[in-house]
């Protein structure tokens, strides 16, 4: 019965902890500016692959809607403490989907990031067109 109550307080703790530490990377983001300033960088990338919808916005995480002639594309960024994690859907009518989540320490280069994305999308493309 003692464990159990340990175990409990425990995660209560561990709960509480987590939604404070949420809510300090939402203050920070709105401190500087919101979601579409802090990723500036990343959304204009996805401007030019096809016109760019915001699906929904939140203190810390953006949703986009990409969509060009051939494709659709559907990105989450979000902001973590120290990290933004970013999750990539690419449908196409001829290959279907491929997905991925991405995860960066907050401070690297979004030019990077987007380096990085490309390739590996790319990648699962390709990878997925000759199978």
């Amino acid at each position: 019965m003692v464990i159990t109550l340990i175990v409990i307080a425990v995660l209560i703790i561990w709960f509480i902890c987590g939604l404070n530490n949420k809510n300090k990377a939402a203050a920070r983001n709105v401190a500087r500016g919101g979601m579409r300033k802090v990723y500036a960088t990343l959304i204009e990338a996805c401007s030019s692959v096809g016109e760019v919808r915001v699906i929904k916005e939140k203190a810390d995480m953006i949703s986009l809607r990409i969509e060009s002639r051939y494709s659709v594309m559907c990105i989450t960024i979000a902001q973590n403490m120290d990290q933004v994690s970013i999750a990539v859907v690419v449908g196409n009518s001829m290959m279907g989907k491929v997905s991925k989540l991405f995860s960066f320490p907050e401070t690297m280069d979004q030019h990077q990031m987007v380096r990085i994305i490309n390739e590996t999308v790319s990648e699962m493309i390709d990878k997925k067109m000759n199978n």
